[in-house]
Parts: C-alpha cells; sequence; structure tokens
C-alpha cells in the first residue's frame, strides 16, 4: 500500500464533520495507510466533558449528573487497558488539544484528526496552526434521526416525548449544526483556502473510490484501492489518540454502541435511501427545516463524484 512521503514535518488534515455522518469509518479508511496519526475527536471532548467543556459549567443538573456517572462508568471499565496514546477527559482542555494537534509526532508522516464541527465554535482561535481543513456532511433526514437515537442512549432517559432540539448544550449545539458547519466553513475560507474540500457521506457511499481518489488528490495524499478495504474491529484503536472512558463505554450495551457500526465495518457500503418527509417525526422535521438551508449551501460545494 502506498504512503504519504513528507521529509521532516508530517501532513496535517483535519475533518470536520457532524455526529452520524460515517466519519469513524472515514478515519478507519484513513488510517489503514501506513505512517498516519489518527486523533479522533478531541476538541468534542474538550467542548462536552473536558475541565473547561459544557458539563463542567453545570455539573448538578439531573442530565450532567447522569452524564458524569456514565463517564465514571466508562472509566472504570477501562480497567489496566489504556494505550499509550488514550487521554481521559480530566486533561482536555482546550489549550491541551491544540498543543497535541500541533505536537511533532516523529516518524509519522500524516497526521489526521477527525472532530464535530461545532465543538470549536466559540473558540476557533484554538483552531491548529498548519492544518488543511476538510469538511463531511450527511442530509439531514439521515442525521437527525440517528442523532436522537444516539443522543437518548446515552443520556438514559425515558424515550416518549424527548426531542433532540430540547436538549441542553453539548447534546446539541444552539443551531443544531449545520450553521455552525457553514460558519467554520466561511471561517476557513477567510483564513486563505477559498475552496475547501467538502464531500458528502451518499456520495462517498455511492462511488467510494472518485469520492477518496479526489480527496486524496485535493489534500496531498497518495488514494489506492486498498484504502477501501480495512479489517472490522478495534485493533486500529491501539494506534489511535482517543479518549479512554469513551472506548470503553462504547462498550457497555446499555450505554454505548455510538461506534459499533463503525469498527464493526470493512468498506463504505451503498448508501440508504433518504427517508421522506412523511417518514419523519414533527420534533425531527423541526430541525430539519431549520438545517436544511444550510446543508443545500454546503452541498453546492462538495466533491462530485
Amino acid at each position: 500500500m502506498s504512503s504519504v512521503t513528507r521529509d521532516a514535518q508530517p501532513l496535517r488534515v483535519l475533518l470536520w464533520a457532524l455526529p452520524r455522518t460515517l466519519s469513524t469509518a472515514f478515519e478507519k479508511c484513513i488510517g489503514s495507510m501506513p505512517g498516519v496519526q489518527i486523533i479522533n475527536e478531541p476538541y468534542a471532548f474538550a467542548y462536552c466533558f473536558g475541565p473547561d467543556g459544557k458539563v463542567a459549567e453545570n455539573p448538578d443538573t439531573e442530565i450532567n449528573k447522569t452524564t458524569k456517572a456514565m463517564l465514571k462508568q466508562g472509566a472504570a471499565a477501562v480497567g489496566p487497558d489504556v494505550k499509550s496514546g488514550w487521554f481521559h477527559e480530566s486533561v482536555c482542555t482546550f489549550q491541551w488539544v491544540k498543543d497535541t494537534l500541533e505536537a511533532p509526532y516523529p516518524g509519522k508522516s500524516l497526521v489526521f484528526a477527525k472532530d464535530q464541527c461545532y465543538s470549536i465554535t466559540d473558540k476557533l482561535h484554538m483552531i491548529p496552526r498548519g492544518f488543511r481543513h476538510t469538511f463531511l456532511i450527511r442530509h439531514p433526514h439521515k442525521v437527525f434521526p440517528s442523532w436522537k437515537g444516539i443522543t437518548w442512549k446515552f443520556i438514559q432517559t425515558e424515550e416518549g416525548g424527548f426531542r433532540l432540539q430540547d436538549m441542553p448544550e453539548p447534546f446539541i449545539p444552539k443551531r443544531y449544526g449545520y450553521a455552525e458547519m457553514c460558519d467554520l466553513v466561511e471561517f476557513v475560507k477567510q483564513r486563505g483556502d477559498p475552496n475547501p474540500v467538502l464531500i458528502d457521506a451518499d456520495d462517498l457511499q455511492t462511488s467510494p473510490a472518485s469520492i477518496m481518489r479526489q480527496y486524496c488528490d485535493a489534500i496531498g495524499i497518495p488514494f489506492n484501492e486498498s484504502m477501501l478495504q480495512w479489517p472490522a474491529g478495534t485493533d486500529h484503536l491501539d494506534d489511535w489518540i482517543i479518549n479512554s472512558t469513551f472506548v470503553s463505554i462504547n462498550k457497555i450495551p446499555e450505554n454505548g454502541g455510538f461506534y459499533e457500526a463503525a469498527f464493526n465495518s470493512t468498506h463504505f457500503k451503498a448508501p440508504s435511501k433518504i427517508p421522506s418527509r412523511s417518514d419523519l417525526t414533527d420534533d425531527i422535521l423541526e430541525l430539519v427545516d431549520a438545517s436544511m438551508p444550510y446543508y443545500e449551501k454546503l452541498y453546492e460545494m462538495r466533491i462530485k463524484p
């Protein structure tokens, strides 16, 4: 398999995404190349659970008490199996994230980080230097039903009457994510990248070779067909920089499963049909209608198959 070749400093790429957009499978695809350091959602953990995150701002609300209890349960489940690159949320300040992303990584030819676009909205000064910024989107009709389902699993509340848009941060951002991504794209443009690389998850699933070839060309790494197949399981996590608690929470059946489909994946599967409006509940339609103009703007910027 081809690898990225760099003389001294590694190439650095950030993939900004929303939840439920196949971003973890995308990490596995990129991570299948030799010489790649994967860094998984450090800003998201700083934003959510770190010392200066949203849960720490309001620790005594019922939902945040539930969240902290779940984190404690996950931390206990890690046991002695913590790998060298795994981090605990207690160290995960925004400054720690920036420093981690900008670290040297000798012997690595590519540093590839994936994160949630809305986690950095209020702290744009903490965006790391030296990174090429890329973006991953997916149709709101697919994102929001899945996002609601995984959030309900995480907070362990009654499903009946649960509305995602009524949740406080960090469970959903103030403008539901797509607006925050548009803001981040504009910020990247203003910083000197007039044509940020953006892909749509359905295009990726429909034409993986075409999309990945164009993506790799755009960011300056070699494409190889072998990237489109990767092993199932979690052995790859040994070499990732990832939150240790979340790895364990994913293994707790009643709480986790956030990454289960991605970890068990071996390739990009054909996309499912986009649900029609009649398939969606009123609360999901409210989120969709607020987000669709931003999605359509982003969709026009995407790499096309």
